[in-house]
């Protein structure tokens, strides 16, 4: 468990993880110069299960887990943040499922979204076999980063964590691919707590240009799409950015990724492929509606006939294209009477 400036979260955290049902481990807690009290906090917990490090000065997050590898001594390694808060169960679920399969490197979860007062958001939802893993490794992190357990071995194989100043999880998990089975278990075992000072949403853009390189290394080593074309990909699938190419490189690029994975009957990976693929259709679909040019529409709706196969009838994709620049433009009322079977 890293941690800088954990105050007021770091408690709860370290708590839930004392009363677990699995209780042979030890908590390793590096505190990454701490300014906030938190030192002193760690100071006061006298559970001998408990082993802090102190850094003097903040060395970032891939230094502090790299220092709590080099002093672990368990082969199983279970990630924590501190700000987070970990079911009963969760530490005896995924030991018990790497037990049983010893093919498996890694094993995640579900997770709750909480807010700072602990209230919960939602359901925090991840692909759950090892081949709807592999898919989503290219357009995203597919595993929760404190909600996983990895082998310490495997993870040492590969280097551990890199130096990348953010996505380090997502950088390690794509390296990790070669090793073994990754897979995330069915249930929430852990709450996830979403606030203004986490990480993730003060390093955003960082985050998602580090993600996009991220990908295009990984999607290079399953097929061949330059890395040019996939980044270019990753950030129009991320939140729609025009990176000014053409749409048919997109379906090209997608379609050549997407055959590697065609031929699999998983249930999980149809669902998360489906996802992907009705993604990149609605963005297609906002260029329609944003540039409402009848030439460029019809060729982008043959160009996702292409990539996802499973979006229907062109006649039927232009009735949505129609819909959502119609949508664009403000309330339309519908006439059903003079709506033909072309739409």
């Amino acid at each position: 468990m890293p941690v800088r400036d954990g105050l007021p979260f770091l408690p709860a955290a370290i708590t839930s993880l004392l009363r677990q049902r699995f209780d042979a481990f030890e908590l390793l807690v590096i505190d990454d110069g701490s300014q906030d009290g938190t030192a002193a906090y760690l100071e006061t917990c006298q559970d001998p299960r408990i082993r802090v490090f102190h850094q003097d000065r903040p060395q970032g997050v891939a230094a502090a887990l790299n220092r709590g590898l080099h002093h672990a001594r368990a082969p199983l390694i279970a990630r924590m943040d501190a700000d987070d808060v970990a079911h009963p169960d969760r530490l005896v679920e995924q030991a018990t499922y790497l037990r049983q399969h010893p093919g498996c490197v890694i094993v995640g979860c579900q997770a709750e979204d909480i807010d700072e007062q602990g209230r919960p958001l939602g359901i925090r939802s991840f692909p759950q076999s090892d081949m709807a893993i592999r898919w989503q490794l290219a357009w995203g992190c597919p595993l929760l980063h404190p909600g996983v357990v990895f082998r310490r071995a495997a993870v040492e194989r590969v280097g551990g964590y890199g130096d990348e100043p953010t996505t380090q999880d997502y950088a390690l998990w794509t390296r990790l691919a070669g090793c073994g089975e990754m897979v995330n278990l069915a249930v929430p075992l852990m709450q996830y707590r979403v606030h203004a000072g986490a990480v993730t949403l003060q390093k955003r853009e960082q985050q998602v240009a580090i993600s996009a390189a991220v990908a295009s290394r990984y999607a290079a080593t399953v097929a061949s799409p330059p890395a040019s074309h996939f980044h270019a990909l990753f950030l129009f699938l991320f939140d729609g950015r025009d990176s000014g190419r053409p749409l048919g490189e997109f379906a090209e690029t997608f379609a050549a990724y997407r055959q590697r994975f065609a031929g699999d009957a998983d249930p999980a990976l149809r669902q998360w492929r489906a996802h992907t693929q009705r993604r990149l259709r609605w963005h297609c679909l906002e260029r329609i509606a944003a540039r409402r040019q009848p030439i460029e529409a019809l060729q982008i709706l043959r160009l996702i006939g292409r990539f996802d196969p499973e979006a229907g009838t062109l006649s039927q994709l232009a009735f949505r294209a129609g819909k959502q620049v119609f949508s664009s433009r403000g309330p339309v009322r519908w006439k059903s009477q003079e709506c033909t079977s072309h739409g």
